[in-house]
């Protein structure tokens, strides 16, 4: 439905350290594959049949600049440096 950014307390212990070891994994992959360059790892959450919060840490990977990117980079866009006189 959209990006946002995670703030701190969004993700419980067990969802940020699998989110994070999805992160690691996909640039590890990405440059044993020889990639070098931005990408993203799509997570998120749902409602089980029974209610129950699931949680996927990595739906997708996105071996290049992909929606969320600006989400994430907040005020450090270094792809915008130019375009501010840097």
């Amino acid at each position: 439905m959209g990006s946002a950014l995670v703030r701190p307390g969004d993700l419980g212990v067990e969802e940020r350290a699998l989110l994070e070891g999805a992160v690691r994994g996909a640039g590890e992959s990405l440059r044993a594959a020889g990639y070098f360059g931005p990408f993203g790892v799509d997570a998120f959450r749902w409602r089980d049949e029974h209610g129950r919060l699931q949680f996927n840490p990595r739906c997708e990977i996105n071996a290049r600049y992909s929606m969320g990117w600006a989400v994430g980079m907040g005020e450090q866009r270094p792809d915008r440096a130019e375009d501010e006189g840097g």
